[in-house]
């Protein structure tokens, strides 16, 4: 949500606010068209429906809600930017470069307008990788991974349980016969020592293997295409529309979400900052 217009969310919320055009458009002093227009437009370049439009008034779809829910904190936070910049008090610009898996930064895109609006002073150089090692080569200041426990010379804060599902489009799934059968997307030859390329190896055949990529974008658009089951965290699944779950994953022992960084930066402002924002705002986003 990074891209879009601060104002289009405004007309959002006050719509579900207010349950009505006309009542949102008297709130902000505009005429109820121009929420209108701009939600129909914002609600095309998003691909998704926020509300039902019902002549009683306007409300939530599931989608929605969890837009709302992401957008709650904004407007305490543009109360605070405002303060800041009228005081005079910004301090020098900090780069924070944060890395984390592509899936993750997808969703984490979702929180940045807040970031931002709250720590104006901050900018964020993300990268999308899935090693460890980038912290001890100081390739990173913080990094997001999926492992069982953090290394003893790293310190963060724990995000979440990651839990894994094999998932597939509803068109693959009514087309399947048994999951036996299934032709799978497998990311084996992105990190061979990965749970995830561990567990395919152990229960997916050769001669099931459709695709083998790197990159966790292809590999949720071709199963979004239709073109076979792989495995992808339940929270990325939960959050289609064009997937479904076909089965859970057990694990010999659980993949946790963790926001890391080495123990000589813990201390520095900027890093405390960054880490304590998307501890706070990522854990229920990234584990739901």
């Amino acid at each position: 949500m990074s891209s879009y217009d601060w104002r289009d969310l405004q007309f959002v919320l006050a719509v579900s606010e207010h349950g009505s055009l006309s009542t949102a458009a008297k709130a902000l002093g505009v005429v109820p068209s121009t929420i209108s227009r701009r939600l129909d437009a914002l609600e095309a370049s998003m691909g998704v429906e926020l509300f039902h439009r019902q002549p009683s008034g306007y409300t939530l779809t599931k989608r929605g809600e969890y837009v709302i829910e992401a957008l709650a904190p904004m407007p305490d936070l543009i109360k605070d930017w405002g303060r800041r910049v009228k005081s005079n008090t910004l301090e020098e610009i900090t780069y924070v470069t944060l890395t984390a898996p592509s899936l993750v930064i997808s969703r984490l895109n979702e929180l940045l307008p807040a970031f931002f609006l709250a720590h104006p002073e901050i900018k964020l150089v993300l990268l999308d990788d899935n090693h460890v090692h980038d912290l001890q080569r100081s390739d990173a200041d913080l990094a997001i991974r999926a492992i069982h426990q953090p290394e003893e010379d790293l310190w963060g804060n724990f995000l979440g349980a990651v839990e894994l599902v094999i998932a597939a489009s509803p068109g693959y799934i009514a087309s399947m016969t048994s999951i036996e059968e299934a032709q799978w997307v497998v990311l084996d030859h992105a990190e061979p020592q990965a749970a995830i390329s561990r567990w395919e190896r152990a229960h997916v055949k050769p001669s099931q293997r459709l695709v083998e990529t790197n990159s966790r974008y292809v590999l949720v658009e071709l199963l979004k295409m239709g073109c076979g089951v792989g495995v992808l965290p339940k929270s990325i699944v939960s959050a289609s529309d064009e997937l479904e779950v076909v089965k859970t994953i057990d694990l010999p022992y659980p993949i946790n979400l963790w926001i890391l960084t080495k123990q000589e930066l813990k201390g520095k402002p900027g890093i405390q900052e960054t880490m304590r924002f998307f501890a706070t705002h990522g854990r229920p986003l990234l584990s739901s």
